[in-house]
């Protein structure tokens, strides 16, 4: 069983060693009640293996739950003879397309849903190019997916959990929902791993900042709205290999910032902030001569917290 936390603060302040293991996989079972299950995701796509008889409707949006904006993907619908794009719960749909019989009830069929620059499109896994897509004139971030069954038909889906996904040599941040307390990210590059953590989807302060392998991968710091000195600076010489993900757990629940390495469990830095605040987003970027590549993980097994 896979649970997954859309409470945006924690009131545990109990010390973090280190959290679970991640789960690769979430299971979801989903009723013929058209209501949504929402999940956050941090990259630009979903993959995900779905069994039902006929639709299987996703959500995109910027709150985990239904509102406007929102982009729905509705896959075999109509007794399964086509699938839609729709926006805000309008018509006419914004694409269609006949697709008989993609779904069923005895076996997973697996699909894609990316969005970039406000492009939504769908296809089928092992298939690059999409059986159905849109651009949207007036794009929005999205921080969530829903998932959902509905007119006659239940669910059953498997959603991949830290998919991989790439920043340029360019010192912008992608935004995420922090779903908790901490987070636990995998990064594969040669130095200036970024995350920053923020009370909104947007490079403003009040912001922590955790700078690692910088410096030609030789020091890392904790920062505190891009002010220096910085609050923390150790030496970590080599922490950083472009042909190998390392693993890091940064944890901030009750103004305690804390970067560790999830293989060894070894705490890296820490510091508290005296004056800390409310954190709903990360923030993830490279830069200095850095691309990086990355894994978020969001879901856990239940009964599997920190401690």
């Amino acid at each position: 069983e896979i649970a997954f936390g859309l409470n945006l603060r924690s009131d545990s302040c109990e010390k973090v060693y280190i959290v679970h293991n991640m789960a690769n996989v979430m299971e979801v079972q989903t009723e013929d009640n058209l209501q949504y299950q929402f999940f956050p995701i941090s990259s630009g796509s979903i993959q995900f293996k779905v069994r039902a008889p006929k639709d299987a409707h996703l959500a995109l949006t910027m709150a985990p739950q239904p509102g406007n904006p929102m982009i729905e993907v509705f896959i075999g619908g109509w007794e399964n003879t086509k699938s839609v794009i729709r926006k805000n719960g309008e018509k006419p749909e914004k694409a269609e397309i006949e697709t008989p019989q993609i779904l069923s009830s005895g076996e997973f069929r697996g699909f894609w849903v990316r969005w970039d620059s406000g492009i939504i499109s769908a296809g089928r896994e092992g298939e690059a190019i999409p059986f159905i897509s849109w651009a949207d004139p007036e794009p929005f971030p999205i921080a969530f997916v829903g998932v959902c069954t509905g007119w006659g038909a239940t669910g059953t889906w498997k959603i991949e959990d830290g998919e991989e996904f790439n920043t340029p040599d360019k010192l912008e941040y992608k935004f995420g929902p922090a779903a908790s307390g901490y987070l636990e990210f995998d990064y594969r590059g040669p130095h200036n791993c970024h995350v920053c953590l923020t009370n909104a989807p947007g490079e403003v302060e009040p912001m922590y900042e955790f700078i690692i392998g910088g410096w030609e991968n030789t020091q890392s710091v904790i920062r505190h709205n891009r002010q220096r000195p910085d609050k923390v600076t150790v030496s970590t010489k080599g922490i950083m290999n472009p042909n190998e993900y390392k693993k890091f757990l940064i944890d901030w629940r009750c103004g305690r910032l804390m970067l560790r390495d999830r293989d060894t469990r070894e705490m890296i830095m820490e510091w508290v902030d005296p004056n800390p605040f409310p954190i709903s987003h990360f923030g993830v970027r490279t830069g200095y001569g850095a691309r990086g590549q990355w894994r978020i993980k969001h879901f856990y097994k239940t009964g599997q917290q920190p401690r």
